[in-house]
């Protein structure tokens, strides 16, 4: 999750997440004193725990997709500094309140720019599943934002409105949507895998192959970049390499690879077989 706040907010935007963790952990270390917090040791103890279990957590997956974790979290920094607040002197830091109401309504406005979002990803994905393609560009143009631009995988909105387009055979549209997708995510596969295909699509084997590349490179052994390369290669008559290629992935559930697989050992014994008959003569 550190890395996706990284990656969408830039370094003010992690710096910011990491001071918050900061301050909330300061804040509940200092409810640990006995003599100033009496009986509030064991409570400050579990609300530690818990905010460490939540942090490490983050280092592996998105708990605060969670509606529920993210609820949980509030209700933490909630109980944290509303029992430090409760220890200072009445009305000495009302005014932290109203330095605090601009930064709260920023995160509602954000909030819901982020639900909104992830709301119309899931639908577009949902159409784009079910094959209806139109539906799926309208939802992902839906839920375009200016303050949210990756869903939980990295993919930006643009992903979404390119492949329908792609299916509906709009290359143009495509290509002008993956553009704006590689602005927010120049270095996903997925977005690489997605180009090669409309340029396959139109017949551009050549620069498909060097997209693909590109793609193993940011993500080597991706099966939809290894299956799509495998089939430039053939295009272009590049047996071995497709061959080598189609040797890497599982075949076996595949009935058009398998196809693919024993058409090019046929082709390769053919040229074989040409070479040697030219060597005789």
């Amino acid at each position: 999750m550190y890395l996706h706040i990284a990656g969408e907010t830039g370094l003010p935007g992690i710096l910011l997440f990491y001071a918050l963790g900061f301050v909330l952990f300061i804040a509940g270390f200092r409810l640990l004193s006995p003599t100033k917090y009496p009986g509030a040791l064991l409570p400050a103890s579990l609300l530690l725990a818990g905010l460490l279990a939540l942090a490490l957590d983050m280092s592996f997956s998105f708990p605060l997709e969670r509606m529920e974790h993210a609820v949980l979290l509030t209700l933490m920094c909630g109980i944290i500094f509303s029992t430090l607040e409760g220890k200072g002197a009445p009305g000495s830091r009302k005014w932290y309140f109203a330095l605090a109401i601009p930064f709260l309504v920023f995160c509602l406005i954000l909030g819901k720019e982020k639900w909104k979002f992830d709301y119309y990803v899931q639908k577009s994905i949902d159409y784009e599943f079910r094959g209806n393609h139109e539906a799926t560009v309208e939802s992902a143009l839906s839920g375009m934002s200016k303050w949210i631009k990756l869903d939980p995988v990295c993919d930006p909105m643009e992903l979404h409105t390119a492949r329908g387009y792609l299916k509906m055979n709009q290359f143009d549209k495509a290509e002008e949507e993956l553009d704006k997708a590689l602005e927010y995510s120049p270095y996903l596969h997925r977005i690489h895998n997605t180009i090669a295909v409309a340029q396959i699509r139109q017949e551009q084997y050549q620069e498909a192959i060097s997209t693909l590349k590109k793609s193993l490179r940011y993500c080597p052994g991706y099966n939809p970049s290894m299956i799509n390369l495998a089939y430039s290669y053939y295009r272009v008559d590049s047996f071995e390499a497709s061959k080598q290629l189609l040797e890497k992935i599982d075949l076996s559930r595949d009935t058009n690879l398998l196809l693919l697989y024993a058409d090019i050992e046929k082709r390769l014994e053919m040229i074989n077989a040409q070479k040697q008959n030219n060597g005789g003569k």
